[in-house]
């Protein structure tokens, strides 16, 4: 329980810290008064992407019993997953808005790992999902009713067509997302593959990806690489920033796909969604975001959820039960580290295949 619940927070500060450092980068203030807008959806893809690669060389470099078609399904999925994160995150300038309203992927989560694992929903998991959805909810209306100060330069039709094009975005982010989580749990207990270590195949499947799409979209003049390369230039603080992007991000990445094989990718996309509870307190208190009574019922109702699902807060009404997915997922890892530790010799035997089932 311990291990599970370090697990998640990692993946909800690295994921946070991510966001933030985004949306810094949407209007960084300098020392000679001007405003640096880093706004390049597209090279903050290739950044993650490169992010998600270093993990290779940090990981154990195990034989791979899984055919690469995999990985190279799995690193595409996680390109277009990440490529249309970020410009939804862009359209909708604000990642308080942009994190609870992707919420929507948890609920693709739900559908695909009944499909591919079919679990059992327990009590505990529909309460826990209620709050997620009701906070989804009240900061979809919010999307339209309130702006980041930094992008007060757009008017009403500027923004309502920016929220609306984040949304579309968002939609298709949830799809590919949910796909990308449940697709790496059901490559992380079915193969013996390292977690971090696939995370630095995919990075190193989708970097070559996000350049590419970077030479198509600079001749059409969607976005400037030259002229963000000359920003960088020009600015220790950004340069600083965007390492640490790419070095939080593998972090972020590695997080998730561990989480998704000691847990679920419910919980790992239940995570992702409290994240944005420390998003939202720090861009209020820096003055990036309006403070919103609707947004901070949102932010309880997410921490409520995360942590009901998760069975990190038990209440007495839903006592827990020995089919538990947490109980599941606390066996296997057990498991899992006794054949690290030799204790035992397989735990992919009769058993082993139960419980990931499960």
């Amino acid at each position: 329980m311990v291990a599970l619940t370090r697990l998640i927070l990692t993946h909800v500060l690295t994921g946070s810290i991510v966001a933030l450092l985004k949306d810094h980068m949407l209007a960084i203030h300098t020392d000679e008064d001007r405003v640096i807008h880093f706004n390049y959806p597209l090279l903050w893809s290739c950044l993650c992407m490169l992010g998600q690669a270093i993990c290779l060389p940090a990981s154990p470099m195990k034989k791979i019993d899984a055919p690469f078609k995999h990985f190279a399904l799995l690193g595409l999925l996680e390109t277009l997953y990440v490529g249309a994160s970020n410009l939804a995150f862009y359209a909708l300038l604000g990642s308080h808005i942009f994190i609870i309203v992707r919420g929507g992927e948890m609920f693709c989560t739900i559908v695909l790992s009944q499909l591919v694992f079919a679990r059992k929903v327990q009590p505990h998991h529909c309460l826990g999902l209620f709050f997620n959805c009701a906070a989804v909810t009240f900061m979809g209306g919010c999307a339209f009713s309130i702006r980041s100060p930094q992008h007060g330069y757009l008017t009403e039709e500027e923004h309502d067509r920016h929220v609306w094009s984040g949304l579309s975005l968002c939609a298709c982010a949830m799809i590919v997302g949910a796909c990308c989580d449940v697709y790496s749990e059901v490559m992380v207990k079915h193969y013996k593959i390292d977690p971090v270590q696939l995370v630095g195949i995919s990075g190193v499947v989708g970097v070559p990806i996000t350049i590419a799409a970077l030479c198509i979209v600079n001749p059409l003049g969607y976005e400037s690489t030259p002229e963000s390369l000359h920003l960088l230039q020009g600015s220790d603080w950004l340069k600083f920033c965007v390492g640490a992007l790419v070095i939080i991000q593998s972090g972020q990445s590695a997080s998730g796909v561990i989480l998704g094989k000691y847990g679920t990718a419910v919980l790992r996309s239940c995570s992702a969604m409290s994240r944005m509870t420390v998003v939202w307190g720090f861009e209020v208190y820096f003055g990036w975001a309006q403070f919103s009574l609707f947004q901070f019922c949102s932010m309880i109702m997410v921490g409520l959820g995360t942590l009901i699902y998760s069975r990190i807060l038990i209440l007495p009404c839903m006592p827990e039960r020995e089919d538990d997915s947490r109980d599941v997922a606390e066996r296997q890892a057990l498991q899992i580290e006794a054949v690290e530790d030799g204790t035992v010799e397989e735990c992919t035997g009769k058993d082993g295949n139960q419980h990931a089932e499960e």
